[in-house]
């Protein structure tokens, strides 16, 4: 296994200010108000299969944020789960079109 490329601040950081930005994501577009960071989305019933697609939409429409479902694998639907998938990616982010950078894998 490789060396993190983020410190542990960092990336507890990071993920912080993602699971804020799902949650009020959430909120706005979906009114789901979130208790539980933890709790998975689907076992507590605030999202059903229809609810996530339009979810994983507004990730990738307002933030850039492309998620597919099979990178959940066994995962709970918890926004500290999604959340965690997004900083993963934003690690090794891809370059913006028109750019001529290749990805990096992180600062």
């Amino acid at each position: 296994m490789g060396t993190p490329s983020f410190s542990v601040e960092a990336d507890t950081c990071e993920k912080q200010t993602v699971i804020r930005e799902i949650e009020a994501l959430l909120l706005e577009k979906l009114s789901i108000r979130v208790e539980s960071v933890d709790a998975d989305l689907f076992e507590i019933g605030a999202l059903d299969s229809s609810a996530l697609v339009r979810l994983l939409l507004y990730l990738e429409e307002d933030y850039g944020w492309h998620i597919p479902m099979e990178d959940f694998g066994d995962m709970s639907y918890s926004v500290a789960n999604i959340a965690e998938l997004i900083a993963n990616r934003e690690s090794v982010k891809p370059p913006q079109p028109g750019s001529s950078e290749l990805p990096s894998s992180g600062e």
